[in-house]
């Protein structure tokens, strides 16, 4: 199983749209995927059905105690039903709850039990039952989500052509080098999203090939519909198959699945 965490520090960036997109997609083309909402406004559990302000959620795998039985416990199935063109699509869903910022305290508190390994443990017992795990990050690097990027194999930063994004980058090099201390396997991508064919846009998006990361060859194109789909609970493919920026993750679910197979080539 391979591991994909969405995290950007700069809201806007279309983040929890491109985990759920990405996780359906992949479930769509190469699953089986288990989704995973570390994020504590659980946008994405909205998004895929599966927010129950009452239930427990991913703090739960946060707890020292907790074992691979939790996520089974944890996971809601969602199922799209089956069109013309595709088969059902399903993933399994962690959902976030409102307890995730005092779990994130309780974590932070414990110096008695490893605090960053958790999550990467509940995974590495239900690796055999899933290809990808997506995992939609909160804005701060809290507890959570640090234990989130210890897990990952990939972490994807979406940026948009905004010159505070792309500055962003710049910390989030900072903090590449410091979690490959943890995590030394961990690779990081930049998406552009919300990008159009202005002049100005081209020009970022060379900058952004300057910045020594690898920026992915799906861009995400900016979309009326992609900004306004999340009232209606649907991942964005469901919602509207047709629109371009629906396309524009499909590429992106390509190269992260030519990514994978390059990955166990070499292994």
């Amino acid at each position: 199983m391979k591991i994909i965490a969405i995290m950007a520090q700069k809201g806007g960036t279309g983040k929890t749209t491109t985990a759920t997109t990405l996780a359906y997609d992949l479930a769509h083309l190469d699953g089986p995927v288990l989704l995973i909402d570390a994020d504590q406004q659980g946008n994405a559990s909205q998004i895929m059905g599966a927010y129950d302000p009452t239930a427990w959620g991913v703090e739960k795998l946060l707890e020292p105690e907790a074992d691979a039985a939790d996520v089974d416990d944890l996971k809601q199935t969602r199922e799209w039903k089956p069109t013309k063109k595709a088969p059902a699509v399903r993933v399994d869903v962690v959902a976030a709850s409102a307890a995730l910022m005092d779990a994130n305290m309780d974590v932070a508190a414990d110096t008695v039990n490893d605090q960053v390994h958790r999550l990467q443990e509940r995974l590495a017992a239900v690796s055999d039952a899933y290809k990808y795990a997506v995992i939609d990050c909160g804005l701060l690097l809290d507890m959570a989500v640090l234990n989130a990027l210890v897990a990952a194999d990939l972490w994807i930063v979406p940026v948009k052509p905004g010159g505070f994004e792309v500055d962003g980058l710049l910390r989030v090099h900072e903090q590449l080098e410091e979690l490959r201390q943890l995590n030394d396997g961990l690779e990081l991508w930049v998406l552009p999203v919300m990008f159009g064919k202005s002049n100005a846009h081209k020009a970022v998006m060379a900058h952004l090939h300057t910045l020594g990361h690898r920026v992915t060859l799906a861009t995400i194109r900016r979309s009326v519909i992609a900004e306004s789909y999340t009232a209606a609970a649907l991942p964005l493919p469901v919602y509207s198959p047709r629109c371009g920026v629906a396309k524009d993750y499909e590429d992106l679910a390509y190269e992260v699945m030519a990514w994978n197979d390059e990955r166990e080539v070499k292994a």
